[in-house]
């Protein structure tokens, strides 16, 4: 009979191959014996595959997916979701910037209250520089008004969810980049899912890869992500004639997202000097989540 491992762990990297190691050492330290983690390899090119593949071979309970270029960091977690075997399946950044304990908090919390589809961390200490800071906090207010999102940090790193459920989630996903958090959350609330929020603490140190080319793509999935979700919404309302103070509120931020869509993408094509961001994105294809 198969072993189902209690927890899989999905470590999406790129380019960091030499913290890997230390990263994988740190969580089979703190979580469930037989614990699963599986490292997506995403078009690194400093060797990275190379070492991911002795670690495979030291770790019976390490597995890894090669992507042979980048994909972005919205495919790599989705593609380690997809192949997670475990009873319960987690993400988190390689270079592990959140302490493994929350990790085995996160399973806990899920053992003990099994009416929970998943628990997600909100950062209550935020060590980084003021202007992510600030970015972060504008981020979470336009989240707010857009998608009406209860959850107090929609972006944190560290996120847990029964295996069902995660497959549900990610099988429809189709942001790409740093903005599949929103989706997925977007859609945990379509579907009335039970998400518990876990205080946790975040240390950046000296070095966070999203670069202000990141942060432009982030608004424009960001954006796409909530245009869809409300083509889907004014087609469910038009079916039962039902409208409601949210339902008019969105009448000026709709029209309103594309104005700001077609700005963002401008400067995405200055930024870049890339006329075609679809192709490399696939901004305007994000699947229905329903």
């Amino acid at each position: 009979m198969k072993h189902t491992p209690p927890l899989t762990v999905v470590l999406p990297s790129h380019n960091d191959g030499k913290v890997v190691p230390h990263t994988v050492r740190r969580i089979l330290s703190v979580c469930p014996r037989g614990t699963e983690i599986i490292v997506v390899v995403d078009g690194s090119d400093d060797g990275s595959a190379e070492i991911i593949r002795a670690l495979c071979r030291r770790h019976a309970h390490v597995r890894a997916i090669y992507h042979s270029r980048r994909k972005g960091k919205g495919v790599s977690v989705r593609d380690g979701m997809l192949a997670a075997k475990g009873a319960l399946v987690a993400f988190t950044d390689a270079d592990m910037v959140f302490h493994p304990k929350y990790l085995r908090m996160m399973f806990t919390i899920l053992n003990t209250d099994r009416s929970l589809d998943m628990v997600i961390g909100h950062r209550t200490v935020y060590e980084t520089a003021w202007f992510r800071t600030m970015l972060h906090d504008v981020f979470k207010w336009m989240n707010t008004l857009l998608f009406d999102f209860p959850f107090w940090d929609t972006q944190v790193g560290l996120k847990m969810f029964r295996v069902p459920v995660a497959h549900k989630l990610f099988s429809g996903m189709r942001t790409r980049e740093y903005a599949f958090d929103v989706e997925i959350l977007s859609a945990a609330c379509d579907k009335s899912l039970r998400v518990h929020e876990l205080p946790v603490k975040q240390d950046y140190g000296d070095y966070s890869s999203m670069s202000f080319k990141s942060m432009v793509i982030m608004l424009i999935e960001t954006l796409r992500i909530y245009q869809m979700r409300m083509q889907r919404r004014m087609g469910v309302h038009s079916a039962h004639k039902r409208w409601s103070w949210l339902s008019l509120r969105h009448i000026v931020l709709y029209p309103l997202s594309w104005m700001l869509l077609a700005i963002t993408l401008m400067l995405y094509e200055i930024v870049t000097c890339n006329v075609d961001i679809t192709s490399h994105y696939s901004v305007p294809k994000i699947a229905s989540l329903s």
